[in-house]
């Protein structure tokens, strides 16, 4: 019984984030500093941390689809393409598959919840895949084709340097590319690190 008002609530609050994305950033404003979810845990004695791990990757994604829901409609091509897709869109579907794979286990939310997260976020989504589709349909403005690449970007390195390497990660995995770069940056910490998103004019011939 003294578990039950809590998971309740997180039921309750993940069923309406849909309706609301900016709530994640009032429930996370009302957590200690950097205690995160794991705040909403401490004062309840007979709930472990481990329970309210799928909430926190729910909240999680809620600030990134609020913060598309806030941009998305007036964000320019380049915006769009290389800050809100891999900053803010590409990491929501990692993260709900994360928190349903957290409601295995002993948790405050149940897989029903996460469902109507998941349902509310593609609504969303949908939202930024069309206005990619109308900035595709004009030539994707203001942004790096892939097939320049080479020319913008590596072209003066080896001018520079003589040699470089190059990474290339598809954008359907922009969150793959993250943690590689993150790899990187932990490896070379002295080097500067700068971010270039390249579109593909025509989407490619794969399923």
């Amino acid at each position: 019984l003294l578990r039950s008002p809590l998971a309740l609530a997180a039921e309750q609050l993940v069923r309406r984030l849909p309706a609301d994305w900016q709530a994640a950033s009032r429930v996370e404003s009302q957590q200690p500093p950097q205690s995160g979810v794991a705040g909403i845990s401490s004062g309840h004695f007979l709930v472990a941390p481990g329970e309210v791990v799928a909430l926190g990757y729910l909240l999680e994604a809620s600030g990134h689809l609020a913060e598309t829901e806030r941009r998305v409609a007036g964000a320019t091509c380049a915006e769009l393409v290389g800050d809100l897709y891999p900053g803010h869109i590409a990491p929501v579907a990692e993260l709900v598959s994360r928190a349903s794979l957290a409601t295995a286990g002993r948790s405050a939310l149940g897989p029903g919840a996460v469902d109507v997260f998941r349902s509310g976020a593609h609504k969303l989504l949908a939202a930024a895949d069309a206005a990619f589709s109308g900035y595709a349909e004009a030539g994707f403005p203001g942004c790096l084709l892939v097939s320049d690449v080479g020319r913008a970007l590596i072209d003066p390195l080896l001018a520079s340097h003589g040699r470089v390497a190059v990474v290339l990660v598809d954008a359907m995995r922009a969150d793959a590319g993250r943690f590689v770069v993150a790899g990187l940056a932990r490896a070379l910490p002295a080097r500067k690190l700068d971010w270039h998103w390249a579109v593909v004019p025509a989407p490619p011939r794969t399923a």
